[in-house]
């Protein structure tokens, strides 16, 4: 019982009190526990367009974090572990890494229809580069709409193929 309570906890799911379904956030029970539905993304405060037109960061912090709820309760179906890695001095900075076993994921979102190789993916190659085989895949997460190899093991991928939309 504290299992299930405490792993509800975890995801943000609770019972409606309206209509008495399980997750009043878009979630459903399943017989392995509570999965994540797009429809829940509806629920945020999305910012007005013009904001995130007028301020190329607050686009990014709102991307990123739109991406971030995306992914978190992926991770816990697969029992993964999410974190977000910084160098001391600040050099190196990727959004997310989920380890999965002795595999390592890793994600950097950008606010943006068509990342390069050089610029939005570096942080990705320095990691992949570091870790040598552990790194399974690193994806940059874009605005954009289409999935594409920006180098080894580093893909590009749009934010609805995440999000399952």
């Amino acid at each position: 019982r504290r299992t299930r309570i405490s792993r509800r906890a975890r995801l943000g799911q609770h019972r409606d009190r309206h209509s008495g379904a399980t997750g009043g956030n878009g979630a459903r029970r399943t017989r392995s526990g509570f999965w994540p539905t797009a429809r829940w993304r509806w629920r945020w405060p999305v910012p007005a367009s013009s904001a995130l037109d007028a301020d190329p960061a607050l686009a990014g912090r709102y991307v990123e974090s739109v991406a971030m709820q995306q992914l978190r309760p992926q991770v816990d179906i697969v029992r993964g572990a999410l974190s977000h890695l910084r160098t001391g001095a600040g050099e190196r900075e990727v959004d997310a890494v989920v380890e999965v076993g002795l595999d390592v994921y890793a994600f950097e979102m950008k606010f943006g229809t068509r990342p390069t190789t050089t610029a939005d993916a570096r942080h990705l190659a320095w990691l992949r580069d570091q870790l040598g085989e552990r790194f399974a895949a690193g994806f940059v997460v874009h605005t954009g709409g289409d999935t594409f190899p920006l180098s080894e093991r580093v893909w590009a991928v749009p934010m609805h193929d995440l999000c399952g939309v």
